[in-house]
C-alpha cells in the first residue's frame, strides 16, 4: 500500500519545466548565470496551491537571487503558456503566464543586472 506523503514533503517538492545557464554547469551551485532564467512548477507554492516559480539572479544589487510566484489558474489538461524573459538595455525581468482559458498575467522586477555571457544553454526538464 502506498505511504500517504505529508503535506510538509509536499510543499518543498519542485519540478524544473526549462531554464537558461551561462555556465556549464546547470545545477544549483550558487555561481551567478547556473541558473540565469529558470521556470518550476511548485505543486504547493505560497498561497497553498500550485504554483509557477520563476527564478533568475541579479549581479547588480543586494538581493541575488530574485523569484516570482505566479499562479496558474489552470495546470493540467490544459495549453499553458510562459514566458519568462530579460532585457539587459532596461535591466528588468519579465514572466507572463496565460493558461487557456484565463486572463494573461504578468510581472515585472526592475534594477537586475546579468553578466554579459559568452555562451547560453537552454535546458527542459533539468533537475530542481
Amino acid at each position: 500500500m502506498p505511504k500517504r506523503s505529508d503535506v510538509s514533503q509536499l510543499v518543498n517538492h519542485q519540478t524544473a519545466i526549462a531554464g537558461v545557464t551561462e555556465n556549464d554547469s546547470y545545477m544549483n551551485d550558487f555561481n551567478a548565470g547556473d541558473r540565469a532564467l529558470s521556470v518550476f512548477f511548485l505543486p504547493f507554492g505560497s498561497a497553498g496551491g500550485p504554483h509557477l516559480r520563476f527564478s533568475t539572479y541579479n549581479a547588480g544589487g543586494d538581493n541575488v537571487d530574485i523569484d516570482i510566484e505566479v499562479d496558474p489558474s489552470e495546470i493540467d489538461g490544459a495549453w499553458n503558456w510562459i514566458y519568462f524573459g530579460y532585457s539587459s538595455t532596461s535591466h528588468k525581468v519579465f514572466a507572463a503566464y496565460k493558461g487557456e482559458h484565463s486572463d494573461l498575467k504578468v510581472k515585472m522586477e526592475s534594477n537586475v543586472v546579468h553578466n554579459n555571457p559568452e555562451k547560453l544553454h537552454f535546458k527542459v526538464g533539468t533537475p530542481a
